[in-house]
């Protein structure tokens, strides 16, 4: 029997770090029926901090979510669309707006030793019958046996699939194949298993491949790598690599690559794999968007900096708070978030 994949895009909501949040509909709608046409079955639409990141803290968006999914989701032929919830910035009325839409799946992240606050979250979303994932971010910051014990914790809340996270970029395949298989050895038969990779230390097919083969049959990965540092698994090189393994996906090779080429790779703030700073957070196992705000704050001085020499006032920089100083006070001794300095979360 074929080994059947579901591929996960995330081209339109990771996609939306490097982009400032800031793709407009006519983008989101272009690459949605690209992708949709290629044969991708699942597509991720949100704020790339998920339902209700809209904020000082984390970017305002071109449009609102509710744009956002009203968008995209009449103009799907066969793919589904999901969102991202994290608890603490959406909240269940986010939730419940987005099944209102017409949102398929619901993706409930937190660290990956803080599965207990979804809880809220995802017994919510199975009292609306949505498809439910537990997604637990930054999995190299937890052992196999830690990463059971959150995977149970929110399987019994009511999550029918459970997502290991490689957050930084960290984790070679030898790390993805002990996490994967003992999760999967712990959660029931029928509960699904995903992987979610970042490419910052060009691992991103690589660890997929690994988690593939230690049991996940759900893989994230985003048309030509578009995410936050440099970037998610690439779809069209994965695609191509699965089908050389003889695995299915119902992706089209040939069209997936177009997407990537023709729709993505246009688009401005594409990351660039090949810078070696995008291989920082691979080697510290700090966040991929850290980098993306750090860009972003260099640019706000630079402008700054011009404003004040061309006499429009002093120089300001304006950057970001971080998450943890707004919205996670009720962490007692060191956050959860902390290596080596508060900073912020990337998915």
């Amino acid at each position: 029997m074929t080994q059947k994949i579901t591929l996960h895009d995330m081209t339109l909501r990771d996609g939306m770090h490097p982009k400032r949040h800031l793709m407009t509909l006519e983008q989101m709608k272009s690459v949605a029926q690209g992708l949709d046409a290629a044969g991708v079955p699942l597509i991720e639409v949100t704020h790339g901090d998920g339902l209700g990141g809209a904020s000082v803290n984390y970017g305002f968006p071109a449009h609102s979510d509710e744009e956002y999914l009203g968008s995209v989701i009449p103009l799907m032929k066969q793919a589904k669309v999901s969102a991202l919830l994290l608890p603490g910035i959406g909240t269940v009325d986010h939730l419940k707006m987005a099944h209102d839409l017409g949102v398929h799946t619901i993706r409930v992240a937190t660290h990956c030793t803080e599965g207990d606050v979804s809880e809220q979250h995802i017994t919510q979303a199975r009292k609306l019958d949505m498809d439910t994932v537990g997604f637990l971010m930054m999995a190299h910051m937890n052992d196999a046996a830690g990463l059971v014990k959150q995977a149970r914790l929110m399987e019994g809340y009511g999550a029918n699939c459970i997502y290991i996270t490689d957050s930084a970029g960290y984790m070679l395949p030898e790390h993805v194949t002990e996490r994967i298989t003992a999760v999967r050895q712990a959660l029931k038969p029928e509960t699904e298993l995903g992987f979610h990779g970042h490419h910052n230390l060009a691992m991103g097919v690589a660890n997929s491949i690994a988690a593939i083969q230690a049991g996940a049959n759900c893989i994230d990965a985003a048309a030509a790598g578009l995410g936050a540092g440099a970037g998610n698994t690439p779809m069209e090189v994965l695609v191509a690599v699965l089908d050389r393994m003889g695995i299915a996906t119902g992706v089209d090779v040939w069209k997936i690559q177009d997407v990537a080429e023709d729709l993505v790779v246009p688009l401005d703030g594409l990351p660039d794999p090949h810078r070696p700073r995008r291989a920082d957070p691979g080697l510290r196992g700090r966040l991929c968007q850290l980098f993306t705000v750090r860009q972003a704050r260099r640019g706000q001085v630079r402008r700054a900096r011009a404003r004040a020499a061309a006499g429009a006032g002093p120089a300001r920089h304006g950057g970001r708070a971080g998450r943890h100083d707004r919205r996670h006070g009720h962490h007692h001794g060191p956050c959860a978030w902390h290596q080596g300095g508060c900073v912020k979360r990337n998915n």
